[in-house]
């Protein structure tokens, strides 16, 4: 999980939520009565501002998980609500609550059972001690070369990951492979310290298309114990 700072919602947004009061005083209000939390935020989300905030959403973490940090697109992904929608209604459209989660649990879960849940899919409606927004120093998860797995010594940080389920077998097989095709050349062996430098200089920003590399994270912690 890296920090993640938000930028403006987009105006044409603003004006929608507006137009169809999904301001916090007309929620609390009963303006939309007989509608609970989810159905008014599946409701907003058929609306083409929705789409384009979600690609600006998208674009602003880098297309990568707010939470995971893998790869993720501008649909079939979970719009994910940082205070969960089911007890802070008032929060249903407001541009601060919202990030992308991957949705792969979900999509793989229905034709293997055995995938882990992990990320939004395990989170559900529990409440995060940090969050990608309020967390201090994405530096407190520690990750480990040779397998992929992260850990860490704060208590919070802690409960972040059993949340998440980001020490999940999936998610540790990604990050190693992610490692191996980063940290180590065709025939296995692993880069010079030159070539690890250059690496570690680059893997925080983002590319010519605005992305991240997928676990960069993970990629720039296991480079820095190395070098």
């Amino acid at each position: 999980m890296r920090k993640i700072v938000k930028t403006s919602a987009p105006a044409n947004y603003i004006a929608l939520i507006t137009q169809l009061q999904y301001r916090e005083q007309d929620i609390l209000a009963g303006v939309h009565p007989g509608a609970i939390g989810r159905d008014l935020f599946d409701n907003l989300k058929l609306n083409a501002e929705y789409k384009l905030l979600k690609r600006q959403l998208v674009e602003e973490q880098g297309y990568i998980c707010c939470y995971c940090n893998c790869r993720i697109g501008i649909t079939g992904e979970t719009t994910e609500h940082i205070l969960p929608i089911d007890t802070h209604i008032q929060l249903l459209a407001e541009y601060n609550n919202l990030l992308v989660s991957c949705n792969h649990s979900r999509t793989q879960r229905h034709t293997d059972r055995t995938y882990p849940n992990h990320c939004d899919a395990s989170k559900k409606s529990d409440i995060l001690p940090l969050t990608p927004l309020n967390i201090i120093s994405d530096c407190l998860f520690n990750y480990q070369v040779s397998d992929g797995s992260i850990s860490s010594l704060d208590n919070d940080c802690t409960d972040v990951i059993k949340i998440l389920q980001l020490d999940c077998s999936k998610l540790r097989d990604n990050r190693l492979s992610a490692l191996n095709n980063i940290l180590f050349d065709n025939s296995g062996q692993l880069l010079t310290q030159h070539e690890l430098e250059l690496i570690f200089e680059d893997i925080d920003k983002k590319d010519s298309n605005g992305m991240y590399h997928p676990y960069f994270k993970c990629i720039e912690y296991c480079i820095y114990c190395l070098i």
